[in-house]
């Protein structure tokens, strides 16, 4: 929990900055940028999960090791990405000396304040929220920012979501419908959901593009998302016991939860940068915040 909050804030404000740099650099409309590398990044991630997830499988059916063994492998694949996490560049604009490119390509008061105040202050103005202490910074954008409250739903609905689907869908449902006692299948099926939630992530970044002759706005593609959310609940609610459902089903739950997670992975992501883009830290504080207090509310 401590790991992932650390992580997936600091991940949010570093995807901002980077964001705003290479829209400087290339002369690409910021929101454009956002769109291209939230889908890249959640389809490159979610590959990544597919992956891991299907090792798991693998190694319970062909090599027949326990979860022990599985969760011991996972840890020591997780101190690699630990290594090259040591190795990326500072994007600060002020302290690498990017001063020039940024006041070239920005206009206005952001490249006022990064020259006269740095830009520490400059991420902090948004709202009059001004503060030098970052452990307050996303009580203070949700308390004196307006828009915030509207980001809130689809980070809830991930965290509730994640929390069913682990409890509930890989723990009862999967065994009662394939009869798989130690859970072999699990890793398979959820493998479907981060497979789906690749291409659609990498789909939905294309498509919200401006500069495509297709395009798919933010909103849409995040509304898509709250849709497939909907009809999970609904076939639940419709055939609550384990023993209704078959395999077909619980594939489209999964396909279905895919979708829904590219619109949160990448998405979300995409439009919070836009949203706030001096306040990265805050604004992607509190997705984290709602969707692990939405985890916790489920489970409890």
């Amino acid at each position: 929990g401590v790991g992932s909050s650390v992580l997936w804030v600091s991940q949010g404000a570093y995807f901002s900055a980077a964001s705003k740099l290479y829209s400087s650099a290339v002369g690409m409309p910021g929101e454009d940028v956002t769109s291209k590398f939230g889908g890249d990044f959640a389809s490159v991630f979610l590959l990544l999960e597919v992956c891991l997830k299907l090792l798991s499988t693998s190694l319970i059916e062909a090599a027949g090791v326990g979860w022990r063994v599985i969760f011991g492998l996972y840890t020591v694949v997780s101190i690699v990405p630990v290594v090259f996490l040591s190795r990326i560049a500072d994007l600060d604009p002020k302290r690498r000396g990017y001063g020039a490119v940024v006041r070239s390509a920005l206009e206005g008061e952001l490249a006022v304040a990064i020259n006269n105040e740095g830009a520490g202050d400059a991420r902090r103005r948004r709202a009059g929220c001004l503060t030098d202490n970052k452990a307050t910074a996303s009580l203070n954008l949700l308390l004196s920012d307006p828009k915030m409250k509207y980001l809130v739903p689809m980070p809830f609905l991930f965290g509730l979501s994640s929390a069913f689907s682990t409890s509930v869908i890989n723990g009862e449902v999967v065994e009662d419908v394939l009869k798989d006692d130690t859970s072999a299948f699990v890793g398979l099926l959820s493998a479907v959901t981060s497979l789906v939630a690749a291409a659609t992530s990498f789909a939905f970044g294309w498509l919200e593009s401006r500069h495509e002759s297709v395009h798919l706005g933010k909103g849409l593609a995040m509304s898509i998302g709250g849709l497939c959310y909907f009809s999970v609940a609904v076939q639940f609610l419709s055939y609550p016991a384990g023993s209704d459902w078959s395999l077909p089903g619980l594939v489209i739950i999964y396909t279905l939860l895919g979708i829904s997670r590219a619109t949160y992975e990448g998405t979300l992501r995409s439009v919070t940068a836009d949203m706030y883009p001096d306040d990265g830290e805050g604004a992607f504080g509190n997705i984290i915040l709602f969707g692990g207090s939405a985890s916790t509310v489920r489970v409890l």
